[in-house]
């Protein structure tokens, strides 16, 4: 918080500020991503098997039934098979009205909660 973006020399000041720190460790996290055989593994379980599994929910398009998933480090789309009427829209709840839906198909999405590699 010390330097700003705008300085000419901001790389400098943060070279400066970061090169001290000793790196502890290094992950490759994409060594990580659930890869589509497994996902493929989720067709069939329910929103709450998903969550039970450590699965949260980011976003939704219930359109669609497309769910933005976190799991680890990383955010997939999960389809669920299932309708919710446009009048329940602005109240449903992701945990709740999907416990009982079944995974239709799951793909990767992208990088999610890096801080999260466990």
């Amino acid at each position: 918080m010390d330097i700003s973006f705008e300085d000419e020399d901001y790389e400098a000041q943060q070279a400066a500020i970061l090169s001290p720190l000793a790196i502890d460790k290094i992950e490759n996290l994409s060594e990580q991503i659930l890869s589509q055989e497994e996902l493929d593994k989720l067709v069939g379980k329910t929103g709450k098997d998903l969550q039970d599994a450590g699965w949260t929910f980011g976003g939704q398009d219930l359109s669609t039934m497309e769910f933005w998933m976190n799991y680890g480090a990383f955010s997939y789309t999960v389809v669920f098979d299932g309708s919710v009427p446009e009048s329940d829209w602005e109240t449903f709840e992701a945990e709740t009205g999907t416990a009982d839906m079944t995974v239709k198909s799951a793909t990767y999405n992208s990088l999610g909660d890096a801080t999260n590699v466990e």
